[in-house]
């Protein structure tokens, strides 16, 4: 059985003619124990058709492997670039926030001037109704 004939069969009629070679092997091995068989040159080559029926059996299996590899590598870069892309633009954002903010806060500088005059405002406001609370209540 010549390789380009095993290619040809589909996968159902590769595993039927595995089974019927090896089938056919085990006769052989049992004519040449009965000494009935003539050639003994028969049992190696349906040996070497069981090996060459495997072999092509296992270059399809290989084959599709390497598809969904492919397919899979595919589906990873594509999910890497949007990873990516999503990155950058996302730093480019938080780039533009800062920016933002210190521009706000170059424009509105605050002082400490400031502050302490709301805090003491404050206190004086906090003291001036505990005072008026104070009075109301004698």
């Amino acid at each position: 059985m010549k390789a380009s004939e095993i290619r040809a069969l589909n996968g159902d009629q590769k595993v039927l003619a595995l089974s019927d070679l090896s089938k056919q092997v085990v006769q052989l091995r049992i004519q040449a124990a009965t000494e009935r068989l003539q050639s003994l040159g028969k049992i190696r080559e349906a040996r070497k058709d069981i090996a060459r029926v495997k072999t092509i059996q296992r270059e399809t299996e290989l084959v599709s492997i390497r598809a969904a590899a492919e397919k899979a590598a595919a589906e990873a870069g594509i999910a890497h670039q949007k990873a990516y892309t999503d990155a950058v633009a996302h730093r480019k954002e938080l780039k533009r926030l800062n920016e933002e903010g210190v521009k706000r806060a170059k424009e509105n500088p605050k002082s400490k001037g400031k502050k302490s005059d709301k805090s003491s405002k404050s206190k004086a406001a906090k003291a001036a109704k505990s005072a008026s609370g104070k009075s109301k209540g004698k």
